[in-house]
């Protein structure tokens, strides 16, 4: 093995074999020090969620300085992973799928006992439905209003309730005349209005 001062600088099959069989394959003499203190502090990561206590407890116990500490815990991490650093929403999401193709085969066997046991636990893993907070605005009524123009030209805005209120024939004759075309002098009318 390389003599290296750091435990950055070995391979993590070389950490790992040295984990795994630390007779056979010993770490470099000024790297046992650190690997020492690297499995302490991820072993006090998971018992210690704040790194200044991490930080402190190994400070006590190795005298070392606060930036060494700091450098001891965040190799830690990268090694090992803790249960403060646990990807939950990866693991909830596969656990999710896995429930989901386990109610689907249930379901083919026609195991019906199983299959209401695993739509079960599907329903314990998803939880209940987040309490949302309703928008104060659904429940305003929507006005829509229509512009036509009389033959006098004033515009006048129509409201679709107004509309809807209309004899059939009266709704035609509106609806013809919104489709009717224009020609180009009243667009640029409407539009400079």
């Amino acid at each position: 093995m390389r003599p290296y001062k750091s435990l950055q600088k070995l391979t993590s099959d070389e950490i790992e074999a040295h984990i795994l069989d630390p007779e056979n394959n010993p770490l470099p003499e000024r790297c046992e020090e650190q690997f020492h203190r690297v499995m302490t502090a991820a072993r006090l990561m998971d018992s210690h969620p704040d790194d200044g206590q991490v930080s402190l407890l190994l400070m006590e116990k190795y005298a070392v300085s606060t930036t060494t500490c700091r450098r001891d815990i965040a190799l830690a991490r990268q090694l090992y992973k803790t249960q403060h650093t646990f990807d939950w929403d990866f693991w909830r999401v596969w656990m999710i799928r896995d429930q989901v193709e386990l109610i689907e085969k249930c379901r083919a066997k026609k195991d019906f006992k199983a299959w209401n046991a695993a739509k079960e636990t599907l329903r314990r893993i998803i939880g209940e439905k987040p309490e949302g907070v309703e928008d104060p605005r659904r429940m305003e009524k929507n006005l829509f209003l229509i512009q036509v123009v009389n033959q006098n030209g004033e515009r006048k805005e129509l409201s679709l309730g107004e509309v809807r209120d209309w004899k059939p024939g009266q709704v035609k004759a509106l609806i013809d005349n919104l489709s009717t075309p224009i020609d180009v002098t009243e667009a640029e009318q409407i539009m400079e209005s």
